[in-house]
């Protein structure tokens, strides 16, 4: 978890409560789902390796939990999903990685669907 902290750059208790370290918080849950669904169904461009925390959340130039706004910067959002995401990585299959993967549709258009986390909306190949 020292990793994962660090790789976030937030402290423990960012997703944790004290004392209670085992309860489920929604940080938690999204770190967990992206621990178990979003990290298996990618896979570094030309590697078997997965993604690991800091390969995402450090590409915003510093560690950051929240890199792409809180609220959401839609722009930033779209430009760094197709300029690194995309880029970086592919399919666990080697597939090339598009918008529709994960959003059931390409952007601008009516299928595509904004949220992800927390959802099945991920490449299944």
């Amino acid at each position: 978890m020292t990793d994962v902290s660090r790789a976030l750059g937030v402290e423990c208790t960012y997703c944790h409560l004290v004392p209670d370290y085992r309860a489920l918080t929604h940080r938690k849950q999204i770190a967990n789902w992206m621990a178990s669904e979003l990290v298996p169904a990618l896979r570094k461009k030309g590697t078997a390796k997965a993604p690991w925390c800091d390969d995402c959340h450090h590409s915003a130039g510093n560690a950051a939990a929240k890199f792409l706004g809180d609220p959401r910067n839609t722009s930033f959002a779209s430009e760094w999903m197709t300029t690194h995401l995309v880029e970086d990585f592919e399919t666990k299959s080697g597939s090339p990685l598009r918008c529709k993967d994960c959003h059931r549709g390409n952007l601008g258009t009516p299928q595509f669907q904004r949220k992800i986390m927390l959802t099945e909306l991920l490449p299944s190949d």
